[in-house]
């Protein structure tokens, strides 16, 4: 099996860059995730509720953020781990964030045509796990569940085979795509080894209606959301219980690239809702 894409968001659910290499800590793909937009209230935005975020393109050269959008004059602006803290609540927890300024804030309100508010992770951000085996107490960004999301080709191929039309793997907005192994074979990887780089699988990876929404357009469609629920919808978990890819943390920190191995060094159940029994005999 290879590694066959690597992305990172640098606005949590705003649009992916996709990269050639990306050196992992111990929290993920380096600059992954660490700015997000709130509400006045603090609660963060994601395309759940706003799927014109993915009309929001942005791109981090050291410290400089610059940002794009539809029809929108382009962004630019200096970001900054020290700034003014404020409280934001980030899936039933209260944290300590970074706020980003004025001058982001009105531009992406006037985008979203909502109030809202840019922040990034502190220098001093750790969010302690919400659930036993869920997060390390090494995150560090604006992750949901484990610090990396991986997909595979051949579930998409499936998934793709029951659609009338096609979808892309950036519905699902993994960090790492990898080929080769069957059909949601990933529901039983509990441990992977990607190069040098060593990973570990925390807990399934449940979705939700940001699979529908279409990543060029911003439009909120049926599918793909539709037909997965239809034969991948499983008891327990935390969520919506319809599984595509997995969260994962790192063990060994270092360097991946597209085409490097990928090594399955242990299987075994995953956390959350259960995969299919045919799946792990």
């Amino acid at each position: 099996m290879k590694v066959t894409a690597i992305y990172h968001y640098p606005i949590k659910s705003c649009g992916a860059i996709a990269l050639d290499a990306a050196e992992l800590d111990d929290s993920g793909v380096l600059d992954d995730r660490r700015l997000m937009l709130v509400a006045p209230d603090g609660t963060f935005l994601s395309q759940a509720r706003h799927p014109r975020l993915a009309l929001v393109h942005p791109k981090v050269h050291g410290d400089v953020l610059e940002v794009t959008g539809s029809e929108t004059e382009p962004l630019s602006l200096s970001i900054d781990e020290h700034g003014k803290e404020v409280s934001a609540d980030f899936w039933f927890d209260q944290i300590a964030v970074v706020d980003q300024g004025d001058v982001a804030a009105d531009w992406f309100s006037e985008f979203l045509d909502t109030e809202c508010r840019l922040v990034m992770t502190g220098a001093e951000f750790d969010r302690s796990p919400p659930a036993e085996g869920v997060l390390t107490s090494q995150q560090r960004r604006f992750t949901d569940a484990g610090n990396v999301h991986l997909t595979t080709d051949s579930s998409l191929a499936e998934l793709n085979e029951r659609l009338k039309q096609p979808v892309g793997m950036d519905r699902f907005r993994p960090n790492i795509v990898v080929d080769g192994g069957a059909p949601f074979e990933e529901d039983c990887w509990k441990t992977l080894r990607l190069g040098s780089v060593q990973l570990h699988a925390t807990i399934t990876c449940e979705r939700c209606s940001i699979v529908s929404t279409n990543q060029q357009t911003g439009i909120r469609e049926k599918e793909p959301l539709k037909t997965l629920a239809a034969y991948r919808m499983f008891d327990g978990g935390f969520g919506s219980g319809v599984l595509f890819g997995t969260h994962l943390d790192v063990d060994t920190p270092g360097r991946i690239q597209i085409g490097d191995t990928v090594e399955v060094v242990e299987r075994g159940q995953l956390l959350g809702a259960q995969p299919r029994r045919e799946v792990l005999s």
